[in-house]
């Protein structure tokens, strides 16, 4: 994405190899984070474009020692079996976010395109996940450009939708 760190060279390249989170540091954070009485929503998240069966490998691993109820954002899966996988180790959602309007997606995104996004998400609705997604505001969309981010909304009947708002910093866009 245009307005992504991964984009502006920030973070390791697509495919590039890079050292993952070890269980003991994710429950760590997680327990630190219960100490103070902070509301938590714990959300695997791998930095790939698509998932793939190293990522796959890496978070059934990881859910051995997590607690139920967790969430995967593992980017565009459309292999129902590995997100049934997800879905037999405890993962209670999916997370898959749309980014903008179908109109604007193009100009943003040029790596997939949004049907790859929606066809993660239909997936891992008929393999029992509940499902989550989101969107950027602020990227310069019209009023119909939120008229077609409501009904996709509408299409896909997420469980939860995140909105994000864009502030341009230097060196992105």
């Amino acid at each position: 994405c245009l307005f992504c760190a991964w984009n502006k060279g920030f973070a390791p390249i697509q495919g590039e190899q890079r050292d993952r989170l070890a269980v003991e540091d994710v429950l760590a954070s997680l327990a630190y984070a219960q100490s103070l009485n902070c509301p938590t929503r714990l959300e695997l998240m791998d930095n790939s474009l698509a998932l793939n069966r190293t990522s796959l490998q890496h978070y059934l691993a990881m859910a051995q020692h997590l607690p139920a109820g967790f969430g995967v954002n593992p980017g565009i899966c459309v292999r129902p079996h590995w997100l049934e996988q997800l879905g037999q180790t405890g993962a209670a959602y999916y997370v898959n976010n749309l980014e903008t309007s179908p109109r604007m997606f193009p100009k943003f995104v040029t790596t997939h395109d949004q049907a790859a996004k929606l066809q993660s998400l239909r997936l891992a609705r008929q393999v029992g996940l509940a499902i989550h997604t989101g969107f950027i505001l602020g990227l310069g969309e019209t009023k119909e450009d939120c008229e077609e981010i409501y009904r996709l909304i509408d299409q896909v009947e997420p469980d939860g939708v995140n909105l994000n708002f864009f502030y341009p910093a230097a060196g992105l866009m």
